[in-house]
């Protein structure tokens, strides 16, 4: 039963083979002509005959195909390799930079085996090496500012911490607390950016100061309502 269904599927993917042959299609028929000698190799007897019997005229042009993506997949290497030489003499950013280098390697990767192979590679992991070599010094210097900005990040915490302790002990001064809220919060964009992997807890953190603040400000606001409806009952009582 495990035959007959692989000649099945060998058989339509035969058909689909034949149409992308005709049409020039190698993308579509080189992954193809691979899973065809995969399902192939698991059959045996007349099934597997009359497979390699039906694959075996396609062969040659399956060869022309690879061979001509060999020779595309050489002459794009080349190219890249001569981007690589010019990224190293860029004035580009080191954070654009990185992702670029990223990018053309990803790249290199798709393009599969070429002409040359291994001497190519090592001359592009070489320039490659070398151009990200200014992206190095950035990123030592990104880390260390992000490591600042998360110390910063944390004293504003404990500085609004004793704020509220002090706030919440004495008549709340609204023009004083939308100040410390106004400053607070300036300072808190001011030292970014920090490392997300660390920040989700102090992030937790200073919101909470935040809403405790504005928690005050929220209850003297409501107390000064209360204070002057009376002095309105007050007057009217006068009145």
């Amino acid at each position: 039963e495990f035959q007959n269904q692989l000649e099945t599927s060998t058989a339509e993917m035969l058909s689909a083979l034949e149409t992308h042959l005709e049409a020039g299609k190698s993308e579509e028929a080189l992954p193809l002509w691979d899973k065809i000698q995969g399902n192939i190799s698991n059959t045996s007897g007349k099934i597997r005959a009359e497979l390699h019997a039906r694959s075996n005229p396609h062969k040659p042009k399956i060869e022309e195909f690879r061979d001509w993506k060999i020779f595309a997949a050489t002459e794009k290497k080349k190219e890249m390799i001569a981007q690589m030489q010019n990224l190293i003499d860029s004035k580009m950013h080191a954070s654009d930079r990185s992702k670029r280098i990223t990018a053309m390697h990803k790249e290199w990767k798709a393009y599969g085996r070429s002409n040359q192979n291994e001497e190519l590679w090592k001359e592009f992991k070489s320039l490659s090496d070398k151009a990200y070599e200014p992206c190095k010094e950035h990123f030592k210097q990104r880390k260390s500012l992000m490591a600042e900005n998360l110390k910063q990040r944390r004293a504003i915490c404990e500085k609004l911490e004793q704020d509220i302790d002090v706030l919440a002990q004495v008549p709340v001064n609204i023009t004083d607390v939308n100040k410390l809220l106004k400053t607070v919060e300036d300072d808190w964009k001011k030292f970014a950016p920090v490392e997300q992997s660390k920040i989700k807890n102090l992030q937790k953190r200073y919101y909470e100061l935040l809403n405790k603040l504005r928690k005050l400000r929220r209850t003297e606001m409501r107390d000064n309502a209360k204070a002057k409806q009376q002095c309105i009952d007050e007057a009217n009582d006068l009145v």
